[in-house]
């Protein structure tokens, strides 16, 4: 559910509220939309905050190769910044049940807990204001990307942030691959 705060009354209004697992959020440079993460359903979805569009919400990139998470402007003012957390699960795509598709979600920590090995992989893309991949950064090892949750651009430098791993990450933009 994407959610609006007014400090001026103290309200709190939905604006979304058919999204699976909302996430990761982004204002547009202009303050027009907003850019939101559906971790379960991989994809993002833009709400129209002013202009012709304002109120209704669209879908703004789909069948993205993983559970997107955390998004980012970029510093060149006009891309974002998105993560994927895992690889997805090819079961994902079998059911249209939200209920299992949540379930589903939950199968990596239920490997973990029981001692399977997952492979580690996760991905950094640089995408558009119009939905398209502009770059994409991962390791085939996972040492880098993997559980990558957020992407903060700044000097020339991507800092990586995860909700598993210790320490943060840094990529040289300028030498990346």
């Amino acid at each position: 559910m994407l959610l609006a705060y007014h400090p001026s009354n103290g309200s709190t209004i939905a604006l979304m509220d058919k999204l699976w697992f909302g996430n990761g959020v982004a204002l547009s440079p202009e303050e027009d939309y907003v850019l939101v993460a559906d971790s379960i359903q991989a994809r993002i979805h833009r709400y129209w905050l002013q202009g012709p569009k304002a109120g209704s919400a669209e879908l703004f990139m789909d069948n993205l190769p993983g559970p997107p998470d955390g998004i980012s402007k970029a510093d060149d003012g006009t891309n974002y910044w998105v993560t994927i957390y895992s690889e997805p699960s090819g079961l994902m795509s079998l059911t249209r049940s939200r209920v299992v598709r949540v379930l589903v979600a939950w199968t990596p920590r239920i490997m973990r807990l029981l001692g399977v090995q997952i492979p580690k992989r996760g991905l950094v893309l640089k995408v558009s204001p119009e939905g398209k991949v502009v770059q994409v950064l991962g390791d085939a090892k996972g040492k880098v990307t993997y559980g990558v949750t957020s992407a903060v651009e700044s000097n020339g430098r991507l800092f990586l942030g995860s909700i598993r791993r210790g320490g943060v990450p840094v990529l040289d933009l300028n030498n990346a691959q």
